[in-house]
């Protein structure tokens, strides 16, 4: 109750899932940092509802790759941040011989410069984080076509919080699979090439099981795959 965790993005469907798995392990205190502030109908029902459970809600509008916006949230928090999710993301999916430069960074800059935004700032504000994970889709583990921007993304995040864990700091990379229920794949449209390739996907409720795993290794795994049960046959 006397700490605050922060999401980055955390509106579509794993972000939701990880806030609820936050509040039965009993924090009270969230900051989502999404792009709207979470003003949209859909959010503000959510906030809701997760209020009615005791959580004190902040949101604030902004993005992780705006080094000013998270220093903005951590001098607005009401309660000190003891973790972060870095759960924003950008997809823009391309060939990777006619991907345009505003595709790559759009990719990039979301995940790349939103983490050592976040490393940066709490570094600096001396605060010293219990966790700090970063989901990522699994497209340095498996070929996922039109994701080669991210593929480099994700190359770039596992060798940063392996920099992290050398450091001394709680760092991990969740590799996750589409996620299939109220996500931001599904609202934005854009896993059709996951089905059409017919790709597992992932439902939320089973990524907050992986992540409670990954989240109770001593020390925390720098990569942790976080994909769908295997279903049995018939």
């Amino acid at each position: 109750p006397d700490h605050s965790y922060l999401l980055t993005g955390g509106l579509g469907g794993l972000g939701r899932s990880v806030a609820s798995w936050m509040l039965e392990k009993g924090a009270h205190n969230l900051i989502f940092l999404p792009c709207s502030a979470g003003k949209t109908d859909i959010d503000q029902q959510y906030f809701r509802e997760i209020e009615s459970m005791g959580c004190e809600v902040t949101a604030i509008a902004g993005k992780a790759d705006n080094k000013s916006d998270i220093q903005q949230v951590i001098q607005k928090a009401t309660k000190p941040i003891k973790g972060v999710f870095h759960l924003a993301m950008v997809l823009r999916n391309a060939p990777i011989l006619g991907v345009t430069c505003e595709e790559c960074t759009g990719a990039v800059k979301p995940k790349v410069d939103g983490a050592w935004n976040i490393h940066k700032a709490f570094q600096a504000a001396g605060i010293a984080l219990d966790f700090f994970f970063v989901t990522s889709p699994l497209v340095t583990l498996i070929d996922q076509p039109g994701q080669g921007n991210y593929a480099a993304t994700n190359t770039f995040l596992e060798s940063f919080m392996q920099y992290r864990h050398r450091a001394g700091l709680p760092t991990s990379v969740l590799g996750v699979y589409p996620v299939d229920d109220i996500s931001f794949h599904c609202r934005k449209s854009v896993n059709l090439q996951e089905t059409e390739v017919a790709r597992p996907v992932l439902l939320a409720r089973e990524g907050t099981t992986r992540l409670h795993g990954a989240y109770h290794l001593k020390p925390p795994p720098t990569v942790s795959g976080i994909r769908p049960q295997e279903q049995p046959n018939g």
